[in-house]
């Protein structure tokens, strides 16, 4: 496992959230701000159709890497990653909502706040199946992973990270948690020992970093 293979990975979700940014903030300079019941309604149209269309493609771009990177760890037997379906639109109209409430940052013009908001929710919805790809894929294909944060990751997430290769079908739990601009990957393992030696991955390296953290509060 080289560690230009996860590089790739995290360069191709950069690029979907880029576009799932560019394409949110087109559609917010569009709108008419002084007029919030209509941009409420526009929203609840437009973002469940900007999130499921980034979430395939995030499929997509997961299940081809997962699928070449278990051909470079030359795994045996047949396998193809399955796609993770889009997070569900009631899922995503429920956040739309909270974010539209009468006393939220809508109807106070408050719209910087609304913006930050909207752009954390829809990176995070629009990079989620590609995630559950991967984790779905490790748990049909019996691979354990880790969590692989991103430097300068917050705490949460160095905290998953500095577990190891723990992550299963039966112990999945918090890994499957994901915040918005969050970038963080998942590295399935078939070799912990090779994992660790090719991409340098250091789980007691990030708990000195999580507990250093969480010492300083």
């Amino acid at each position: 496992m080289s560690l230009q293979m996860l590089r790739m990975f995290e360069q191709a979700n950069d690029g979907i959230a880029a576009l799932v940014e560019r394409d949110l903030a087109a559609f917010l300079a569009a709108l008419d701000f002084t007029k919030p019941a209509a941009v409420r309604d526009a929203l609840f149209d437009f973002i469940p159709l900007l999130v499921a269309q980034y979430g395939e493609v995030a499929a997509t771009v997961a299940a081809d890497w997962y699928d070449e990177l278990r051909a470079l760890e030359e795994v045996s037997g047949a396998f193809s990653a399955p796609l993770a379906a889009p997070v569900p639109d009631v899922q995503v109209k429920g956040r739309i909502g909270f974010a539209v409430r009468l006393d939220g940052p809508l109807w106070s013009g408050d719209t910087d706040t609304l913006t930050a908001f909207l752009g954390m929710m829809s990176n995070e919805y629009a990079l989620q199946p590609g995630r559950d790809t991967v984790m779905q894929a490790a748990h049909a294909d019996n691979a354990a992973y880790a969590r692989v944060p991103e430097p300068g990751a917050c705490n949460f997430c160095l905290m998953l990270g500095s577990r190891g290769f723990v992550y299963s079908k039966d112990t999945a739990g918090e890994s499957k948690k994901f915040h918005g601009k969050c970038r963080c990957n998942i590295l399935p393992s078939w070799d912990e020992d090779r994992a660790r030696s090719e991409y340098g991955y250091d789980p007691d390296a990030l708990y000195e970093q999580y507990r250093a953290l969480r010492d300083a509060k």
